[in-house]
């Protein structure tokens, strides 16, 4: 069966500090056998986190990115390119689709704005459950996921070790190859499993992002 998180940053985030290596120590110790990465805006961790994962792990690495397009945030899974920041929903999820990407609307209730129907319609999945996220916004997004017919997705949105895995999607199916994988994350049946993280862990993140912005400035 797979067991996966598909929501996980790294230090190429502006607010982790998470170690590639460190990522997949953690996701085998947890028992998870796929992750996804998916930092802020940039493949980088991704593709850094490919170049950890030793022949020895079992676990797969899905390459991904959380890009911000206007006011809400897009996953792109299984592209090692970096998507173009275009501010135009329906524009946006076309060029992911040139990429070959899965697309996946992220906390959609999140941030309480509009959610236009080009977005909802466009993307491939919707995020059900982000352990970051307060219980009754992921309510409303399992309901709008359920209203639109788009199958669910889950992730830790991890930014700090203790994170990792608190949300997991499981598959009743076995597969390592990446295409298989993806026809599975659009059509297999799932369930999801998880709690939502404390409020807390927020405030290590933004005070990594600080200092971050901090020293970049003083650099």
């Amino acid at each position: 069966m797979i067991i996966a998180d598909l929501h996980i940053h790294t230090k190429y985030s502006q607010d982790s500090l998470l170690e590639p290596k460190t990522i997949i120590k953690i996701a085998e110790r947890r028992g998870l056998n796929v992750i996804a990465i998916t930092d802020h805006n940039t493949i980088r961790g991704a593709l850094a986190t490919l170049n950890a994962a030793s022949k020895q792990n079992s676990l797969v690495i899905i390459p991904g990115v959380e890009m911000r397009i206007l006011n809400h945030d897009i996953i792109c899974l299984f592209t090692t390119e970096q998507p173009k920041r275009i501010n135009n929903y329906a524009e946006f999820l076309d060029h992911a689709r040139e990429l070959n990407a899965v697309t996946i609307l992220a906390h959609p209730f999140r941030k309480r704005k509009p959610l236009p129907p080009d977005l909802i319609e466009g993307v491939d999945l919707i995020e059900a459950f982000n352990a970051r996220t307060p219980h009754e916004a992921n309510i409303k997004a399992k309901a709008l996921a359920h209203r639109f017919h788009k199958p669910e997705t889950a992730g830790s949105d991890a930014h700090l070790s203790v994170e990792i895995g608190r949300a997991r999607i499981i598959f009743p199916q076995e597969s390592e190859d990446p295409e298989e994988l993806r026809n599975v994350l659009l059509h297999g049946k799932r369930m999801i499993i998880g709690k939502e993280s404390p409020v807390a862990v927020h405030i290590p993140t933004m005070a990594i992002e600080i200092c971050k912005k901090f020293v970049k400035h003083i650099a």
